[in-house]
């Protein structure tokens, strides 16, 4: 993309994002771009607000993909313990986002894996075939070094 669709685009975001606050697509591009410009306090703070306008309009559900944008962003910039509080608020939500769990997972991995593993043990207590809970129990089993978790 040309530095002139570039800017375009970002022009297009925000009068959407003005037209319709709450609407998350536009809200996470620009927070998307102000995080690799570098600006991370102007991406989380158009999540946050954005966050509040949705919940205004819709409740606290449609927050939620905002909310994923807020966490991935303050991950990045290695903000683990504020990533970990926008995940636990997200499932707060919506208890049963094995995706959101298994994401939780991956930052607790980072330090706790205890943790991690109980949050895994979560996802599969309430569906049994979600693969990627799987794939991540057995790294993390490896990396404990349990025997136990090995396949085959």
């Amino acid at each position: 993309m040309s530095p002139a669709e570039a800017r375009g685009a970002g022009a297009q975001y925000r009068r959407a994002a003005e037209y319709d606050p709450s609407y998350a697509p536009p809200a996470l591009a620009l927070a998307k771009r102000a995080a690799q410009q570098g600006d991370r306090r102007a991406a989380e703070a158009i999540l946050i607000e954005a966050a509040h306008a949705a919940m205004e309009r819709g409740g606290p559900r449609a927050a939620v993909p905002l909310q994923r944008g807020l966490s991935r962003i303050l991950l990045a910039a290695g903000e683990r313990h504020a990533a970990i509080e926008a995940y636990r608020g997200i499932l707060a939500v919506e208890p049963d986002g094995g995706e959101d769990r298994v994401a939780l997972a991956e930052v607790y991995a980072m330090e706790d894996l205890p943790k991690a593993i109980q949050e895994l043990h979560r996802v599969l207590d309430r569906d049994l075939r979600h693969a990627p809970a799987y794939r991540l129990l057995i790294s993390l089993y490896e990396r404990m070094g349990d025997p136990s978790a090995r396949c085959g």
